[in-house]
């Protein structure tokens, strides 16, 4: 995988840096891996645990199988530390790929003024639209996967996604949800963009689609295969 994106970037002429990514599985088994993710991360050890992920009031899913949560919050936590790479380094906005993303040509990213994300491509549901640039609506439009997306402020994502290691209740529906001051509860980062950035801030998805995914689905993540048809899944806008 690293070798194709380096292929990629070099056929498009893009400086990528590549972040080492979090291991899920040996967050939760190796007490020395975990401290280096704490102090990498800025995160308190109390939360990168077995017991505080599995509480629902923490960690939103319907599973309580630490083989489908562990490889999930480990791709939240990569993503934190994929943005506080680029502020560390004087950069605040970025274009953030996994590993298995596909450019389908070079990259062409419009100014939007309140932008929160520009997805780049996706896994997406719901209508079609004509417009090259789509306001995403959840009742309307909602974007799956986070395999090729543009952050203009990573400063302003950084803080809502640190939010929920932090003390209190999780308030998903507040109105303060973007402050940072209100604790959310932590989901796989498509998800947490969907019901967060998705719902109540300012995402846009560019058409047609800049990036895409493998179709047989090949992931570290999701080991099953999914049938797309049938769930009304599309990865081409």
């Amino acid at each position: 995988r690293k070798n194709e994106m380096e292929k990629q970037f070099l056929k498009y002429n893009i400086d990528g840096e590549r972040i080492q990514a979090v291991d899920g599985s040996r967050l939760l088994t190796d007490e020395k891996y975990k401290r280096i993710i704490s102090i990498m991360t800025d995160i308190d050890e109390k939360y990168l645990n077995e017991k505080w992920l599995i509480d629902r009031s923490n960690f939103k899913t319907l599973s309580r199988l630490m083989n489908f949560i562990a490889p999930r919050f480990a791709l939240y936590l990569s993503t934190i530390l994929a943005l506080k790479t680029c502020i560390e380094q004087d950069e605040n906005s970025l274009v953030l790929f996994e590993d298995d993303a596909i450019i389908l040509q070079e990259l062409q990213i419009p100014y939007i003024q309140d932008a929160d994300l520009i997805y780049l491509g996706g896994t997406f549901s719901g209508k079609c639209f004509d417009s090259p640039i789509i306001k995403v609506k959840n009742q309307d439009l909602k974007v799956y996967g986070t395999y090729g997306y543009y952050i203009p402020d990573c400063k302003k994502i950084l803080k809502v996604l640190m939010s929920p290691f932090q003390s209190g209740p999780s308030k998903d529906k507040h109105p303060d949800w973007r402050s940072g001051d209100v604790k959310l509860r932590v989901q796989a980062i498509d998800l947490f963009y969907v019901n967060h950035f998705q719902k109540y801030g300012n995402c846009y998805v560019l058409n047609p689609s800049q990036i895409t995914h493998p179709e047989n689905n090949i992931s570290t993540i999701n080991k099953k295969m999914k049938d797309y048809i049938k769930l009304g899944l599309r990865f081409l806008f």
